[in-house]
């Protein structure tokens, strides 16, 4: 079976870490929500995430999408003339 690559931020893995130990029981998402800075529902929320999707829930949605207040190159240009 070939395992996919994952690439994560520092605070990914962090959360990646705490997720893990409230997913298998040895925290509680109360506790698990104060040491991300997060509330209890999107600690639940990330939980819910991390096992339905595994680690790839806990990356964010928007990596590697272009923003969407991006401007067109042309009028950036224009700007910067």
């Amino acid at each position: 079976m070939e395992r996919d690559r994952i690439t994560m931020s520092q605070k990914e893995l962090a959360r990646l870490r705490v997720v893990t130990l409230a997913s298998d029981g040895h925290i509680t998402v109360r506790e698990a929500a104060g040491r991300m800075g997060l509330s209890p529902r999107q600690t639940s929320r990330l939980l819910g995430r991390y096992r339905t999707l595994g680690a790839h829930g806990l990356i964010h949605g928007n990596r590697g999408r272009t923003p969407s207040n991006r401007l067109p190159p042309e009028l950036r240009q224009k700007i910067l003339e």
